[in-house]
């Protein structure tokens, strides 16, 4: 069995034609995880909890979203992770929770955010603190 990790911006279509690239190249079965979704599970986040928010920094792009019941509610992808404008963080941290419902924002705003992976960019915990969330690492 293969595995691949997606970032969740991926559309169907893409994670379709990978998994049939991976199929065509005599793999038995294909396991697709949404690169967030692993993120949380590796950093022992229970994902069927309700509301939990996750900036998962990766080497080439960053996934911020919101996962309860053991699904992705909302997810954003941004690129270029290593020349991430600041400004952009907090814009995008914000957009989520405008967009996410009210009941999943009231316990991500009180208990806070979950950072993982293995890039996350200098002084990026001063940057989310601006925003008053509390940050779980």
């Amino acid at each position: 069995m293969k595995t691949f990790l997606t970032p969740c911006s991926m559309n169907d279509i893409e994670i379709k034609e990978i998994k049939n690239a991976l199929l065509n190249n005599k793999t038995e079965q294909v396991l697709i995880i949404y690169t967030l979704m692993a993120a949380a599970v590796g950093f022992n986040i229970d994902v069927f909890d309700d509301q939990n928010m996750i900036i998962n920094f990766e080497e080439n792009f960053i996934e911020i979203g919101v996962i309860a019941s053991g699904g992705i509610i909302y997810c954003k992808t941004v690129p270029n992770a290593a020349d991430i404008n600041m400004t952009v963080m907090i814009a995008v941290i914000k957009d989520i929770l405008e967009n996410t419902p009210l009941r999943f924002n009231k316990k991500i705003c009180s208990e806070g955010i979950y950072l993982t992976g293995k890039a996350l960019p200098e002084g990026i915990i001063e940057v989310i603190k601006k925003t008053g969330l509390k940050i779980l690492v």
